[in-house]
This record gives structure tokens, C-alpha cells and sequence, in this order.
């Protein structure tokens, strides 16, 4: 046996304390497998302030994050000399055109929903016509199948009494057989009318929510649109105030900036509505998610070494599956992001990407599995 000097370990001895170091710390130390799942911005609660003028932006009031009430002053702007009254009351004209292209917008919105649920509510009516008449004719199926059942024991019977033929005994099983098969087409017809009406009881449930997200929009315009109002009156120096209650996300132009009409300042996250991010998420994935759980979201074509992600907590997890066109049955997640990225600023419907915890285990259970090894007690 070998020994670094006299009077030390032998090296295997060393050699056997490092593997059984290096085992406990693979048995203690875990790792988490994630999964990238493609989804969408929901809502998006951004509702910018831009100048109404041009002139020169002379004092700003606020800072980034910082929180602000209604009609919180928020910066000043000197009015330039170009801004006449021709030009002020024309851009009046153009505001008053948009508002009531806002307002006519808001009124569609509502009545495009009515007839929504007008629409999902006669057809769940249909399919309550449809399943009740699909149950009266499994009954009806059910008695047949008895009675072709009944009928193919007896003609069984004569047929070892001689009575009857073979053949009359493999007609009698053919009946049977027939009865029964159109059961299954029955049975089959019932269960796809009661999953459709589930996802259309569903829709009918989320119809609601999705109507306050537009109408929510609708009215971020609005305020958008009376900011740009105010600031139109005459001054040689205006105020600008926030147009809601929230707090300040994104300040892009500084003191001294010149701007112009229409030009954004800053954006305030509004505090009447939270920015939500929908995916679909399949059922391999599914039992490893909870309510509450923390995911990370970021654009779809960023990767994380261009721009820090969203975080995201998930506040809605769907118990029923919806059948993508491909079959593939999955579960709508909600995520309500409680980040913010001063570099970009969310708007519903970008496309987004979450990465989602799906599985959690030991570097040592890592180890078995790629030698193969049996887990030990």
C-alpha cells in the first residue's frame, strides 16, 4: 500500500473520503427542470402621457416608480412660440373626431360581446337538446341490446336442442353484435356533446372578464385623449397631471427635451388593472404547477442574455382541459406579472414566452438515473 510520507493516510484511504464527500454532496444538493411554454399579454394597464403642444419640458415633478394619485402634477411645459391659436383650436377639432371614435368603439365592444353571449348561450341550449335527446336514444339502445341478448340465449338453447340450425344461431349473434356496436356509437356521440358543452359553459363563464379587459382599454384611450385636451388650452406654460391613479413605470424624455404634440413623456401603470400573460399548458406539465407558483416570462425572440425577464406569479390554473386542434388536450395558466422592464413596455397581445418548474430532484437521483443505478433507503 502507498503512502504519501511516513506517518500520513494511505492514498486509497484519501481516494475513499473524497467519493463519500462527494456522494453526500450530490444527495443534498438538487436541481430544478424547467420548460419554455409559448403564450400571450393579456391585459396592459400602460397608459402614456404625452404632450399636447410644443414647446420644452422645464421641470419634471416625479421619478421612476414612484406612486401618484389622479391628477398629480407631473412636469412642466413651456409653450413655444409656434403654437398658434388656428393650430390649437384644429388640434381641438381632431381630439373631439378621436373621442367620439373612442366612444363608438366602447359601444361596439359591448354590443360585439352581447351577441357573443347571445350566440354561446343558444347554443349551449342546442347542446342540452342534443344530450337529452342522445340519453333517450341510449335507453332506447340499452332495451335493444337486452332484447338481441334475450333473443341469441334462446335461439343458443334450441340450437343444442336441434332445433335450429348454425346458421340461424350466427344470425342471432350478428343482431347482438350489431346492437351493440351502435350503443358504443351512441355512448361515443354523448361523451364528445358533453366535453363541447363544458368548454362552452367555460367560454360563457370567462365572458365576463374578457368584456371589462376591453372595455379597460377603451378607457386607457380616453384618458390618453383628455390628457392631450388639457393640455391644449392656452398657457405660455402648462402643467401636465396624471391622467389615473398608479404609479410612474417609464420616464423617456428628460428637462430640456423639446417636444411636440403626441409625443410620449412617460407611461403610468395604471392601478385599475394588472398586466396578465395566458398560456396553454400541456399535461405533462400541468401537475407540476400551482397557484402562487413564481415563473419568469420574457418576449418571444429575446433571449436572457439580451434583457432581464418579467417575473410572474401564477393566479389561474383552468381544472378542465380544452382539446387543441391536434387533439392535444391542455390547461389555460394565468400569470399576473409583477415586474417591470424600463426598456419595453407590454402591450396586449405580444407574444411571450414562460419558463415553468416542472420537476425538482437530487443531484445524487440525477447521478442513478444516468448510471442506471437502484435507489437505496
Amino acid at each position: 500500500m502507498r503512502y504519501l510520507h511516513p506517518g500520513t493516510v494511505p492514498l486509497s484511504v484519501l481516494a475513499l473520503l473524497i467519493v463519500v464527500l462527494a456522494w453526500r454532496f450530490a444527495d443534498h444538493f438538487t436541481y430544478t427542470r424547467k420548460v419554455e411554454i409559448p403564450g400571450r399579454i393579456d391585459t396592459n394597464p400602460a397608459v402614456p402621457v404625452s404632450s399636447g403642444l410644443h414647446g420644452r419640458i422645464s421641470t419634471l415633478m416625479v421619478t421612476e416608480g414612484q406612486a401618484v394619485d389622479e391628477q398629480t402634477p407631473l412636469l412642466r411645459i413651456d409653450a413655444g412660440k409656434g403654437r398658434t391659436r388656428a393650430s390649437r383650436l384644429e388640434m381641438m377639432a381632431e381630439l373631439d373626431r378621436q373621442f367620439m371614435g373612442v366612444a363608438l368603439d366602447g359601444r361596439a365592444i359591448q354590443r360585439a360581446h352581447q351577441r357573443t353571449r347571445i350566440r354561446l348561450a343558444d347554443e349551449r341550449a342546442s347542446r342540452y337538446g342534443r344530450l337529452a335527446n342522445l340519453r333517450e336514444q341510449l335507453s332506447i339502445q340499452n332495451e335493444i341490446v337486452a332484447q338481441a341478448a334475450a333473443q341469441r340465449t334462446a335461439v343458443q338453447l334450441l340450437r343444442e336442442q336441434q332445433h335450429l340450425s348454425s346458421s340461424d344461431l350466427g344470425a342471432a349473434i350478428a343482431a347482438e353484435l350489431a346492437a351493440e356496436q351502435h350503443k358504443l356509437q351512441i355512448q361515443d356521440a354523448l361523451q364528445t356533446q358533453e366535453q363541447a358543452l363544458r368548454l362552452l359553459i367555460h367560454d360563457l363563464a370567462e365572458l365576463p372578464d374578457r368584456l371589462i379587459q376591453d372595455l379597460a382599454q377603451t378607457r386607457d384611450r380616453f384618458h390618453g385623449l383628455r390628457q392631450q385636451y388639457r393640455d391644449l388650452m392656452p398657457s405660455d406654460r402648462e402643467t401636465v397631471a396624471s391622467p389615473v391613479a398608479g404609479r410612474v413605470a417609464l420616464i423617456k424624455l428628460r428637462p430640456g427635451s423639446e417636444v411636440d404634440p403626441g409625443d410620449v413623456i412617460m407611461v403610468i401603470s395604471g392601478h385599475h388593472s394588472q398586466t396578465t400573460a395566458s398560456f396553454y399548458v400541456p399535461t405533462e406539465v400541468y401537475a407540476h404547477i400551482k397557484p402562487n407558483d413564481l415563473v419568469y416570462v420574457r418576449l418571444k425572440g429575446q433571449n436572457r442574455d439580451e434583457m432581464a425577464p418579467w417575473s410572474g406569479t401564477v393566479v389561474h390554473l383552468s381544472d378542465q382541459p380544452i382539446l387543441m386542434a391536434d387533439g392535444r388536450p391542455v390547461f389555460l395558466c394565468r400569470v399576473l406579472l409583477d415586474g417591470i422592464n424600463p426598456d419595453v413596455t407590454l402591450r396586449t397581445g405580444m407574444s411571450v414566452i414562460a419558463r415553468l418548474p416542472v420537476e425538482t430532484r437530487s443531484l445524487l437521483g440525477w447521478l442513478r438515473e444516468a448510471l442506471r443505478l437502484p435507489d437505496v433507503p
